[in-house]
């Protein structure tokens, strides 16, 4: 149950996201150090802030 919850914010995060700034201004930004070594890629969205990991995001 725990796994769809967090699909269901995430992608109504991402949906408010993509209404409220334009793609091309939400970078992917890469981890050079700067998170946990899971962490491939971060970007920040409205309300927060999106890891990246090989088989997850949080």
């Amino acid at each position: 149950m725990r796994p769809f919850l967090v699909l269901g914010l995430f992608l109504s995060t991402a949906a408010v996201a993509r209404a409220t700034v334009p793609v091309s201004q939400v970078p992917f930004v890469p981890n050079h150090g700067q998170w946990a070594k899971p962490v491939k890629y971060a970007v920040d969205l409205p309300g927060g802030r999106l890891f990246l990991e090989n088989s997850c995001f949080t």
